[in-house]
């Protein structure tokens, strides 16, 4: 009985996360692959216009911190791929390695609403690049705790 139980709550939660995927690859636009350079193929990588310390403080400032996560103090990096398009927008923005729903729909939501970034450049000329970029959750960082 207990093994049945176990096994329909996995399957529960194992279609929640595969629906909340599902719904996140459907509003993300895509671009073709073929335009999309690595990072070690550029001259010059891609920048936040007002630089790291910016795009901490960006995150800290909009990042929608869980009720509950706040309760448990809970602290962690999520890793978010991208591309940053030749004008400088993100574009295709994914989870690469997530921590729980909430926390990933707001650094996809983070991600997505980045002021322009300076574009990669390769032989001078903005090209779109693919990139990894870290969002560390940490508690004392985000300004609009209580």
């Amino acid at each position: 009985m207990k093994t049945l139980l176990f096994i329909a709550v996995y399957l529960g939660l194992l279609t929640q996360v595969l629906l909340a995927q599902q719904a996140m690859s459907k509003s993300i636009p895509t671009m073709p692959m073929d335009s999309i350079y690595k990072i070690s193929m550029v001259d010059e990588v891609p920048m936040f216009r007002e630089g790291l310390e910016a795009m901490q403080q960006y995150i800290a400032k909009h990042f929608s911190y869980p009720a509950w996560a706040k309760e448990m103090c809970i602290q962690t990096t999520i890793y978010v791929s991208c591309v940053i398009d030749a004008l400088g927008k993100p574009q295709n923005v994914v989870i690469q390695r997530g921590f729980h729903y909430d926390f990933d729909q707001e650094a996809v939501r983070i991600v997505q609403n980045m002021t322009n970034w300076q574009p990669a450049l390769r032989k001078g000329k903005a090209v779109s690049v693919e990139m990894i970029i870290p969002i560390r959750m940490m508690r004392k960082n985000f300004h609009n705790l209580q």
